[in-house]
């Protein structure tokens, strides 16, 4: 058996996503990375308090801030903390979350970038067949 190596030429990707449906999915995207900042601020708002209360309770406010290493609540102070950060950090940058992690699909010719082909859908610059013209008649 004889292997056949063929030689390709490194093309950029193409967005699988229409360009129509772009903002739609960048919502869904902001949707769901908003959703994890409202979990990551509530389930750390619930640690800190928890803490917080109980060591109100006992009369020790100090107690919320210090750490037990044979206590099995493992400092949910700064855990709760964490996520609370973590949590803001997502609500601020979801939206740049979204843009990055959907980007808007490339124009032009896949192989070399050539923004218009010519009226056959050949590029002109390097000859690739079979791609439209974006929205140009």
């Amino acid at each position: 058996m004889v292997a056949s190596w063929r030689y390709t030429v490194a093309m950029p990707r193409r967005s699988a996503i229409p360009p129509e449906r772009i903002n739609a999915v960048r919502a869904i995207g902001t949707l769901v990375v908003r959703a994890a900042a409202a979990w990551c601020l509530v389930f750390g708002a619930y640690l800190v308090l928890k803490k917080v209360l109980f060591a109100v309770g006992i009369g020790d406010p100090a107690h919320a801030f210090r750490i037990y290493m044979e206590d099995g609540d493992k400092q949910s102070t700064y855990r709760g903390l964490a996520l609370i950060a973590v949590g803001a950090a997502l609500a601020l940058l979801s939206r740049r979350i979204g843009v990055w992690v959907v980007p808007v699909p490339t124009t032009g010719c896949p192989r070399c970038g050539y923004p218009t082909p010519d009226a056959e859908g050949r590029c002109p610059e390097c000859g690739l067949p079979g791609f439209e013209r974006d929205g140009v008649e």
